[in-house]
């Protein structure tokens, strides 16, 4: 017991310490694990703001990567034992609770993520079927192609515990050797990511091939693709001829490359 009053009352005062003149500051509990959320599509507040991070499966290494990614989260600290979070009644993420002099006055409960951007709501367009990598070369999901298309679905946010094993299968991707009538590429999806983030995993996940910014949500939408990472091969006509979580066999790629769907 002594031991959780002494750990409140630190963390407490490592907050308070940047307090404003009456003594309130806001705590924003989130889930580095969940769905990325910008510190700017939260409710907007004249209070300082601290981040704690709920002491769930979570080390201080991972802290530290996620704030290197994410500089906009500076403040984050993990909740020990979630000292904080079971005195405040914390049950979900993210949750804004403001302090004033010492005692909660406010809780505002964010259990639903911010809304999808608009275009994830609007139909999907010709123009949106133009993608381009970030060398800028135009890829045409519109058009008939010229080869069967091979495309790792993913996330700039890899690596994530959200994305499982999402390392491991875009250097399993990496190292597919397609035949010359197959193209490989990986496409990226738009959600809470910049383009300097899908530069940022190209570079640091080394991916030797085309990587495309889904900026619409165009092909995960005409896909369906729900879980990431995740496999389409298409053929020529952008049917699919082969989906699924796990990469397909090398031996098959021949086989895939020249076949059209039924």
């Amino acid at each position: 017991m002594t031991r959780d009053l002494i750990l409140i009352a630190f963390l407490l005062l490592s907050c308070a310490s940047k307090a404003t003149s009456d003594d309130t500051y806001e705590l924003v509990f989130i889930d580095i694990w969940g769905e990325y959320i910008p510190p700017s599509s939260l409710p907007k507040s004249k209070y300082p703001r601290h981040f704690m991070q709920l002491d769930m499966n979570v080390t201080q290494s991972d802290i530290e990567k996620f704030v290197n990614t994410h500089p906009q989260y500076q403040s984050l600290q993990i909740d020990k034992n979630n000292t904080l979070g079971i005195r405040y009644g914390v049950r979900s993420t993210p949750t804004i609770v403001q302090i004033k002099r010492g005692k909660m006055v406010d809780k505002a409960i964010l259990a639903t993520p911010p809304s999808l951007p608009n275009d994830e709501h609007k139909a999907i367009e010709a123009q949106h079927l133009l993608l381009y990598s970030l060398s800028g070369r135009q890829h045409d999901f519109k058009a008939d192609s010229t080869k069967t298309r091979l495309i790792l679905f993913s996330d700039a946010l890899c690596p994530a515990r959200h994305l499982p094993h999402c390392e491991h299968k875009a250097m399993q991707h990496n190292e597919i050797s397609p035949p010359d009538t197959m193209e490989k590429l990986t496409v990226i999806k738009p959600f809470y990511v910049s383009l300097e983030d899908v530069q940022s995993y190209q570079k640091r996940l080394r991916v030797n091939h085309p990587v495309l910014f889904d900026q619409h949500n165009a092909l995960f939408r005409r896909y369906g693709i729900k879980s990431l990472p995740y496999w389409l091969i298409l053929d020529k006509d952008h049917q699919v001829i082969y989906r699924g979580a796990m990469a397909p066999e090398q031996t098959l790629l021949r086989t895939y490359s020249s076949s059209h769907s039924d």
